[in-house]
């Protein structure tokens, strides 16, 4: 390739999808390519553009996000890229990498300042993404580094209504023990037990059985030793 490119071959080229070299090094992790591409003359780099689009809004740190290339992110990050490029539905890096489960590159966007709450164009977090996958891993993480765990979809939806959604008892019991409210409704005023598949029915039991007090209330101080009850 980098022969072809020196022949004169046209690097700006696109496929009918308007992805570019950039786009397609990026999805495949050819780190070591990308490398060499990036470490081309400035004249060349500026023609290859790291932050073009696609047809549908794709930037190539998008390409790297939804397929857990952290090398190529690293790539993309020391050439100061945007890590909150929106596609047309106003998805993140983040976002892709939410749904598709890689830990490793959440930690590395968020590390480098990635919009952790950054909503798409249906009200979706990068958690609220996770939920609606069932990825509990990937739920903790975000709740435990700045994740709304009280966000909802634009149709009302939290993540305990995803999660009931999916019949997922880990992820509901996780969001239940982190005090979400199994009360509230969407906006067309389901609960989220009332999201849950029928064939769930254990869960619906557990839902319906939740005990805040025994998980979230604190422990009860000992008393005073000079304290007299009355």
């Amino acid at each position: 390739m980098l022969y072809l490119i020196s022949s004169g071959a046209d690097i700006a080229a696109r496929n009918r999808n308007g992805s570019s070299l950039v786009h397609i090094t990026c999805h495949k992790g050819l780190a070591s390519l990308f490398q060499k591409l990036v470490n081309l003359p400035r004249t060349i780099l500026r023609v290859l553009d790291l932050e073009l689009q696609t047809e549908l809004g794709i930037y190539p740190i998008h390409c790297a996000a939804e397929n857990g290339h952290v090398d190529i992110a690293r790539i993309l990050i020391s050439q100061s890229v945007n890590l909150n490029s929106r596609n047309h539905q106003n998805r993140t890096a983040l976002h892709y990498a939410a749904i598709n489960g890689h830990l490793d590159m959440i930690q590395l966007l968020v590390e480098h300042d990635a919009y952790v709450n950054a909503r798409d164009d249906q009200g979706y977090t990068p958690l609220l993404c996770a939920c609606a996958v069932g990825d509990l891993e990937v739920v903790t993480w975000f709740a435990e580094n700045g994740g709304n765990l009280q966000s909802t979809t634009d149709v009302g939806n939290g993540a305990l209504h995803l999660a009931c959604k999916l019949g997922n008892s880990p992820l509901v019991k996780y969001l239940l023990g982190k005090g979400l409210d199994r009360t509230v409704t969407n906006n067309v005023g389901l609960t989220p037990v009332r999201c849950v598949p029928p064939r769930f029915v254990k869960l619906v039991e557990i839902i319906e059985n939740w005990s805040y007090d025994t998980v979230c209330s604190p422990a009860p101080q000992p008393l005073p030793a000079n304290h007299h009850s009355t």
